[in-house]
Parts: C-alpha cells; structure tokens; sequence
C-alpha cells in the first residue's frame, strides 16, 4: 500500500525492526536519520559493554583507560550500559577471546551495532501528597519503582526541610513525559499521589567509597 494512503489514514510503516518484522506506527512522525560517519568510523572499532548493577562512569573510564593502553575512549550510554571504544577492530576482537578480564566490571560485552540506542532517560520527579507518616527513602523508592528506579534524592527529603513537594532523580526508560495521579494506601486510608515529571539531567553521580565502580543511590542537592 502506499505509505501515503497510509499516512493518510492514520498509519504509516515504520523500518525494519530487529527481528526483521516491518513496524505500523499510528499517528507518529517518522524521519530519515543522517549517518554521521566521523562517530560510523569509531563505533565500528566499539563494543557495547552491560553491567548488573548501576557504576559510576568516571571511576569506570578511568579504570579502563588506565589498566587497557588499547582503549581510546569511554561513552556513557547509560547506567547499566557503557560503549568502549578500541584502537581497532583486531583489538576488539582480542578484547572479546578475554574477556573474563573485564568480569570484574561487566556481565556481558559485544561489538557495537546498529541497532544500539540509548533507551534510559534521567529526569527529576516531583511528588506531591505523600502523609507525612510516609515520608521516606523506600516510599520514594516504591513510587519510583512504577517508571524505572530511582537514583537518588533531594537533601530537602532526608532532612524533612520541605514537606510539601519531594523531588528524586530517576532513571527511565519511559519515553512519555510523567504526570499522573497514583493511588496510596496506608492501614485502612487512602491517598491520591501527584507524580509530575519537571526537567531532565545528564547528572551521573559518583561515590567515591565504592573502589570497584559501582554506582549507589544516594542523595543530592536540588538542581
């Protein structure tokens, strides 16, 4: 059918998905993407690298770039995922026949391909409505357990300095804005809960206690 008529109806066909079905987006902007080849030609010599648990990107990078001379670069792609970045493809491919050299750090390593995309996004939350009773670390955890998980909080929540509004950073990989009413409930009461996303950030926090890289929630001042 023509991707017009198509269109014009409310659908159009979206490219090849990863198991090779052709995807029918419904009232969705589609565009050609543009191949930058300055990053085709270096991701072409990088592996995707997959944590169990969330690490702090600056000791990870400095401990790859330090113990691996062969490693050029270090991309964040999100917390549980890094791209690393060899001199060439023969090292990639060396990195790979050893690579329970870099267990210690990761759980699964491969060469970059094209379908990888950054599909975690880190934004702030606002939280409106919680009892007072409630106030605290694992009812924000909970609640941020609905989207993704949380990162970490304002020092406003752990002082109890501001009990009206509670803000927490978190990690998703939802791609719609949040803002929704959620329902608690406390013994036998009930309570409607604002969720409101309220802006994005690149934030990636570091500890400086965990020595193996490890990344863990902890808490922050208002951005």
């Amino acid at each position: 059918m023509d991707p017009k008529k198509l269109a014009s109806a409310g659908k159009t066909t979206g490219g090849p998905t990863i198991d090779g079905s052709t995807e029918v987006v419904e009232n969705k902007k589609i565009i050609s993407g543009v191949i930058n080849d300055n990053n085709l030609q270096w991701l072409k010599r990088s592996c995707i690298a997959e944590s169990a648990a969330p690490r702090d990107f600056e000791d990870i990078k400095q401990m790859l770039l330090s113990q691996w001379h062969s490693i050029t670069k270090v991309c964040f792609l999100g917390p549980y995922i890094f791209i690393i970045c060899f001199e060439s493809v023969e090292l990639i491919e060396e990195a790979m026949s050893k690579i329970e050299l870099f267990s210690k750090y990761f759980v699964n390593m491969f060469p970059w391909n094209s379908y990888q995309q950054c599909k975690i996004r880190r934004i702030w939350l606002e939280i409106i409505g919680i009892p007072l009773q409630c106030w605290c670390r694992d009812t924000f955890e909970k609640i941020a357990a609905i989207w993704g998980s949380m990162v970490c909080l304002d020092t406003t929540i752990e002082k109890r300095e501001n009990l009206m509004v509670g803000k927490m950073l978190l990690d998703t990989e939802s791609l719609e804005t949040i803002d929704e009413v959620i329902f608690m409930h406390v013994e036998s009461l009930g309570f409607k809960i604002r969720v409101k996303e309220c802006g994005n950030s690149t934030i990636m926090i570091r500890n400086p206690n965990l020595s193996d890289g490890r990344n863990r929630a902890g808490v922050l001042s208002s951005y």
